[in-house]
């Protein structure tokens, strides 16, 4: 996080003495990362925050992986992972989807049920709301979300999501720390001029959250030896009893219409469309904006080889003329790994495409012109895709853009179901640091088979 906030009542002095009106101790914790010499907050508990009363296993959701093997660009479609009327809570409602050893993307659609009370002691999450709203409630307080909000919440954050409506969750959860690209802040930590947002855009709480409680159950997500597992902790007091905290760490909302794309004559690449990063990956979004207004450009996509990088796209939205009759639509996640080449659609690289918008909401739409008109910009539809990366030697990256498509013959009617995921082959399950390569989950062909399969010509593509 890159600025401080104080909610509630906290002492003058750090590490004194703080009581209520009757003269009761308020019993301090310090919440710090990299071994405190990092980001950090004092909270200020009404009871003992180490009082537990039980541990018993957490049965998590399928964790399979198996190798992408032979290499192959894939395509899943996130809207068919839960039938009409199917839900889940916002936490062990999530499928997994796609895992590698830096992070891991599920997805889930909720109720309006209360998720259990959690926290991920792996490291941070970052949850997109592809559509809903409610409220995400933790030891730091309330935080409101809405349709388009990234939801980042620090490691070992205990919380629980209370939805208002339906929603549908798009969740990375990373083994590292999610915070601003470094190259828009300053040494000190403040977002510079040139980045795209700034700390008005970051909504954290405002008030605490007190809730009274005895042996309350919180799952917790950490990992073994074995892999991923999880925990049933009870606590002798409620966790939310937190009367003030001040510090730099706390849960917090970005919403993608706060975004302010960056622009060039000619195509820009995915860096400048940057909003978060992590340990080998970073997460970008794509939306409406001037582009390629150069009389000659090139227009995008152009083929492209992203060496270093295996990208995972997220499409939230609008009409993809451009990927017609690919399969890509509303809901669809492509994955594109790192030895292939990406390319244009056979029909996109015959003509010339304009990307047109009228709305704040991801719209994609008509060709146009062979050449633009000089001197008029055109302009790209909103959308979001989550493209997975490695940004150095090795790891993922998570970027988006609709210019950057899958090659034709990777895609095609195939439809996953539950349980459905791709991942870095190699290794233990998410120990190996320097495994490589993607991987398909053991489920993905029953699922697919519950789904009504693939189509003839792309059955081999989608049979991991």
């Amino acid at each position: 996080m890159t600025y401080y906030r104080r909610v509630g009542e906290v002492p003058p002095t750090r590490h004194t003495q703080h009581r209520d009106a009757e003269g009761r101790l308020r019993f301090e914790e310090l919440m710090g990362e990299e071994g405190f010499s990092s980001d950090s907050s004092l909270l200020y508990h009404r009871g003992v925050p180490s009082a537990l009363v039980d541990s018993q296993v957490w049965e998590l959701a399928d964790q399979r992986r198996v190798p992408n093997h032979p290499l192959k660009s894939r395509h899943l479609r996130l809207h068919d992972l839960f039938v009409a009327g199917e839900t889940g809570d916002a936490v062990e409602g999530r499928r997994l989807l796609l895992a590698n050893n830096d992070v891991r993307l599920s997805y889930v659609v909720t109720g309006v049920d209360p998720s259990p009370l959690y926290r991920n002691a792996i490291g941070d999450e970052c949850v997109y709301v592809e559509s809903g709203g409610g409220v995400l409630e933790s030891v730091f307080g309330a935080v409101p979300f809405r349709s388009g909000d990234y939801v980042v919440i620090p490691r070992a954050t205990t919380h629980r999501w209370v939805p208002n409506q339906s929603c549908r969750l798009f969740a990375v959860e990373a083994n590292s720390h999610i915070h601003p690209p470094r190259r828009y802040l300053s040494r000190f930590g403040q977002l510079l001029e040139h980045a795209p947002y700034c700390e008005r855009d970051l909504h954290g709480p405002t008030e605490p959250l007190v809730v009274e409680g005895e042996d309350v159950e919180v799952l917790v997500k950490h990992r073994t030896s074995a892999g991923v597992v999880g925990t049933r902790m009870t606590y002798a007091t409620h966790p939310f009893d937190v009367v003030g905290w001040d510090g730099c760490l706390y849960p917090y909302t970005f919403n993608i219409d706060d975004f302010m794309p960056i622009t060039g004559k000619v195509h820009q690449p995915p860096p400048v469309h940057q909003v978060f990063e992590g340990h080998n990956f970073v997460i970008c979004n794509f939306l409406p904006r001037k582009v390629d207004y150069h009389e000659l450009a090139v227009p995008v996509p152009y083929y492209h080889s992203n060496v270093d990088s295996d990208e995972v796209m997220f499409y939230v939205g609008g009409d993809y003329e451009a990927r017609k009759g690919s399969g890509i639509n509303v809901g669809s996640i492509s994955l594109h790994p790192g030895a292939t080449r990406t390319v244009p659609s056979p029909r996109r690289s015959r003509r010339r495409w304009a990307w047109t918008s009228s709305t704040s909401r991801p719209s994609w739409s008509t060709p146009s012109p062979p050449r633009p008109v000089r001197g008029r910009a055109r302009r790209r539809g909103p959308g979001l895709c989550l493209d997975l990366g490695r940004t150095r030697s090795r790891g993922w990256r998570l970027a988006g853009g609709v210019q950057q498509l899958l090659t034709e013959s990777a895609l095609g009617a195939c439809r996953v179901g539950a349980g459905c995921m791709l991942s870095r082959r190699g290794g233990r399950a998410e120990s190996a640091p320097g495994a490589q390569g993607w991987s398909t989950s053991a489920d993905s062909v029953a699922a697919k088979r519950r789904l009504g399969g693939c189509s003839a010509p792309t059955r081999q593509a989608c049979t991991g």
